[in-house]
């Protein structure tokens, strides 16, 4: 099914949620690595399928984490449904690349309320490879700093185009692991990797017949699979057996399971009280890379807000959080080989957001924190 016939579907379910508030719909997307997660596969129900009931929420087709923090930021939905008309509020978004502190700034001065962001799962990015007569793939650190530099002979990277998420995860590894490494020869800014969401941002220049781009999640698999000696990076839905270490590399011995993945993702803690107010804090990063289990790990996140002018949205949204926190995506969370929160981070979300049992008034639709104030009921464009 393609990219165009999918965004038709999405334009057809915009023009009946416009039509007439009893199918109101629910809008966002951003992130891919998820977005077999939240839309679902054959035979395999995602967060937003049957119970429990958020059909009303429409995510969006192959667009990435830096279109959908964007589309969140100005409530500008061509961002994650380009050239569809007519343009629709925007209430949540996806990512896997984690806000700063300039970004809350500037969606605190809108004037729409707080904004939350919360992890959704935990998750491994795998690298699947096709190499010269098949057979296993385990690589150390050094060999992977030297395959994603450009420097190894064997190997041509496929990348993520645009602002990835996935690649944010992946350069963030590249970052820990990489340091000290002597990388010289290589095109990399600085002659060493950065945490970034836009991989050609890494280099100067990519080094010529070394690199090959893939748009979308979607497309990294088949890609590698189109031609030899090549390696790329993707989300674990979109490898069919993560246990088959002839498709997905073995990484200092282990491979990109949900329990490889999970060991290494350990027990992330919620912010302490006094933080939570900074949607910053909320998302745990790995600036240093983890020394057990399936090492190259992160969260994919909800960007919701506190505070929405349409009632319905906000209730919607709320309840979508609560879902999160009473642990009822959990069963879907690990058939898609993703790793659920641990209880306690559960916890946490509830009582901040949906129950305010703290009493910080961070809670969605906290009357006292929102007054006038909301996400656009209506389509709008703010600037970036």
């Amino acid at each position: 099914m393609g990219k165009h016939f999918k965004l038709n579907m999405i334009a057809l379910a915009i023009s009946m949620g416009v039509a007439g508030a009893a199918s109101a719909q629910v809008y966002g997307g951003g992130a891919t690595l998820p977005e077999k997660l939240y839309k679902g596969a054959t035979g395999n129900p995602g967060l937003f399928q049957g119970l429990p009931n958020f059909t009303d929420f429409v995510y969006s087709e192959g667009i990435g984490s830096g279109g959908g923090k964007s589309a969140f930021a100005t409530n500008d939905s061509n961002f994650i449904y380009p050239g569809v008309t007519p343009k629709v509020p925007v209430a949540f978004a996806g990512s896997d690349s984690v806000i700063d502190d300039n970004y809350v700034s500037t969606y605190n001065a809108r004037g729409w309320g707080r904004l939350i962001q919360i992890p959704a799962a935990g998750t491994s990015v795998t690298l699947p490879f096709n190499k010269t007569g098949g057979g296993e793939l385990s690589l150390t650190n050094a060999q992977i700093c030297q395959i994603f530099a450009g420097l190894d002979p064997d190997w041509n990277v496929v990348y993520r185009a645009g602002s990835s998420g996935t690649t944010e995860l992946l350069t963030r590894f590249l970052t820990s692991i990489c340091a000290g490494q002597d990388l010289s020869g290589s095109n990399l800014v600085n002659g060493a990797f950065s945490t970034n969401s836009t991989f050609e941002s890494l280099f100067t220049s990519l080094p010529s017949g070394k690199f090959v781009v893939a748009s979308g999640s979607g497309n990294v698999v088949p890609t590698v699979d189109g031609g030899v000696n090549r390696i790329g990076y993707v989300s674990p839905d979109y490898i069919v057996d993560l246990a088959d270490a002839t498709k997905v590399a073995k990484v200092n011995g282990n491979l990109p399971t949900t329990a490889n993945a999970g060991e290494a993702l350990g027990t992330a803690l919620a912010p302490p009280l006094a933080q939570r107010v900074n949607p910053v804090r909320w998302v745990p990063t790995f600036d240093t890379a983890p020394t057990v289990g399936y090492p190259i790990v992160g969260y994919t996140n909800f960007l919701v807000g506190q505070c929405y002018q349409d009632q319905a949205t906000e209730d919607r949204i709320k309840a979508l959080v609560k879902a999160l926190a009473d642990g009822d995506f959990d069963a879907k969370t690990i058939a898609h080989s993703f790793v659920p929160l641990p209880e306690a981070f559960r916890n946490a979300i509830n009582d901040t957001f949906v129950t305010n049992s703290i009493n910080r008034g961070l809670d969605i639709g906290n009357t006292s924190a929102c007054g006038a104030n909301g996400r656009p009921a209506t389509a709008s464009a703010f600037t970036l």
